[in-house]
């Protein structure tokens, strides 16, 4: 699996030079470095995806979420995570999100 890890952020990192403005591109690279072990990287080009096409690239909120998942970082990961289930979640998430929406609040 890291092979086929290295590999993504090879083609993917090709795809963002040729086009850096590519959302897509940009979410994927992330997902990739996600798969590969690196966190940092991964929330990088997440954060630029969401940046370029927030709405065109729904799993890239999940994603910045398990990318921002540290120690450190905890109350950012919820704050991606609730990001993707927007402001309706499904009933199945609506325990997550106020577990998320507790964590947010207990530490601003």
């Amino acid at each position: 699996e890291a092979g086929f890890a290295r590999a993504a952020v090879e083609a993917f990192e090709a795809r963002v030079d040729a086009k850096p403005g590519d959302a897509l591109g940009q979410a994927l690279l992330g997902r990739a470095y996600l798969a590969a072990n690196n966190p940092i990287s991964a929330a990088e080009h997440l954060e630029e995806a969401l940046r370029l096409d927030a709405a065109g690239v729904p799993e890239a909120h999940y994603w910045l979420a398990l990318a921002r998942y540290r120690p450190q970082q905890r109350v950012a990961a919820f704050r991606a995570f609730l990001d993707a289930l927007g402001p309706e979640p499904a009933e199945r998430y609506r325990a997550m999100a106020r577990r998320a929406r507790t964590v947010i609040d207990t530490s601003d």
